[in-house]
């Protein structure tokens, strides 16, 4: 780690805090990463999916029936997101986290019918029927 007087220019763009060098101890240069060592920048959209997501996965990993788990704030604020909630609810469908069928069919106004002649006996095949209409529609990169 470069210590405060071998940096070479103080306006170098990598600095998020320009007063970073003011106080010259060891605690003070960490607050200056570089910009590769930073975290990931997430979209404010995403960023919000994420937290009704942990929130509802918090707040119903007791509940057993989707009915219960579908009418959850968290669950139906994120179906109020609408059309852009999509990339990531389909993310969240191929990690295989949560029962997100209920919010997809609403969101889409698409049914995956249940039965043998659609091809779908279970939950895990609704899910990949769901990923392949997510790929088909644009939602999903293939």
């Amino acid at each position: 780690m470069k210590n405060w007087t071998e940096v070479e220019s103080l306006d170098e763009p990598w600095c998020v805090d320009p007063d970073w060098w003011k106080v010259q101890t060891e605690e003070n240069i960490p607050r200056c990463p570089t910009i590769q060592s930073r975290e990931k920048f997430v979209p404010p959209l995403e960023q919000k999916f994420n937290e009704l997501a942990a929130q509802w996965y918090r707040e119903t990993r007791v509940l057993s029936f989707i009915q219960q788990k579908a009418v959850h704030p968290a669950y139906q604020s994120i179906i109020g997101m609408g059309e852009k909630a999509l990339p990531f609810i389909f993310r969240e469908v191929a990690e295989d986290r949560g029962d997100w069928l209920w919010a997809l069919e609403h969101i889409t106004k698409h049914l995956i019918k249940a039965s043998p002649v659609a091809g779908v006996t279970n939950f895990k095949e609704c899910n990949r029927i769901w990923l392949d209409w997510g790929r088909e529609h644009g939602y999903i990169s293939k």
